[in-house]
């Protein structure tokens, strides 16, 4: 059996760090041209494109982790799937929604009440066949090597301060980078684990 292996702190801080800095760059920068911020920037613009494309490529990639081999790393990849196709739907906008103005959509708020639900259901199952792992899962040792997922989570927080400030460039570019940032930690849990 492989010996567990971590995350550096020092690589992945230091990311986290620069792409901190770039959303603060971006925000500021846009904040001088609001035609440039209103065109990028805009709800279902082009960064909220590339989020979701961030976001499915995240999933996949912890999908296949988890679908790759039946042992505790799997098993914790699956609730992290549950999230990001969850946050997936929070970030495709409704067909009859005032800011859509085209593109990948629901119909309804219904109908995203019913693709999160299909998301928890088939999330519980692939839990429910993996049981065995769960108290694993649990484990320290486990649950350290997902710790920069933390470090999304403040890129995420950071965004919505952002937001709250009316820096709507701060707040696309973070929430983007970080889920690029967990799209990258997917690929190195799936190499290393």
């Amino acid at each position: 059996m492989k010996p567990d292996v971590y995350p550096k702190a020092l690589p992945w801080l230091a990311g986290a760090v620069i792409l901190f800095g770039i959303g603060l760059l971006l925000g500021w920068y846009y904040q001088f041209y609001p035609e440039l911020r209103a065109e990028t920037f805009d709800e279902n613009g082009p960064v909220e494109t590339l989020e979701m494309v961030a976001l499915i490529a995240a999933a996949i990639i912890f999908a296949f982790r988890a679908v790759r081999s039946n042992d505790p790393i799997g098993t914790m990849c699956i609730p992290i799937v549950l999230i990001l196709a969850i946050a997936f739907v929070r970030e495709t906008p409704r067909c009859d929604s005032s800011f859509y103005d085209g593109g990948l959509c629901f119909r309804t708020e219904r109908w995203k009440d019913v693709t999160v639900t299909l998301f928890l259901i088939a999330a519980a199952i692939a839990l429910f066949r993996r049981r065995q792992h769960l108290a694993a899962v649990l484990s320290i040792r486990k649950i350290h090597v997902f710790w920069p997922i933390w470090l999304s989570a403040v890129l995420l927080i950071l965004a919505e301060i952002g937001e709250a400030h009316g820096v709507l460039g701060t707040e696309e570019s973070l929430e983007f980078f970080a889920y690029l940032y967990l799209a990258s930690l997917g690929v190195w849990i799936h190499r290393n684990t």
